[in-house]
């Protein structure tokens, strides 16, 4: 929940609420990974570029500083869930 506050918060300051409207903004609240932590936010194709900057905002939820990297764009929401929410943590990598 802190993360969605935040994540708003900066899609109002980015592009407003009308450009939220417009993107139809919506965060996959069934597929957050907490272990992993990764989720899947959906919107308009033609917002893309724009989620992705708004994303690149968020360099702090609560008092920890943290860095949101996108893994992937998919076309549909089942696509994401076998390609992106399927890959690896970096924590496997050590």
């Amino acid at each position: 929940s802190d993360f969605v506050n935040v994540f708003w918060n900066a899609a109002m300051s980015c592009v407003g609420e009308l450009g939220a409207a417009k993107a139809s903004i919506w965060i996959v609240k069934d597929l957050w990974d907490q272990k992993q932590q990764k989720g899947v936010i959906k919107c308009s194709h033609r917002f893309v570029e724009r989620i992705r900057l708004i994303l690149s905002l968020i360099g702090r939820i609560g008092d920890q500083r943290v860095i949101v990297n996108v893994l992937g764009i998919s076309g549909t929401l089942n696509s994401a869930k076998a390609k992106i929410m399927s890959m690896r943590g970096l924590d496997s990598y050590a």
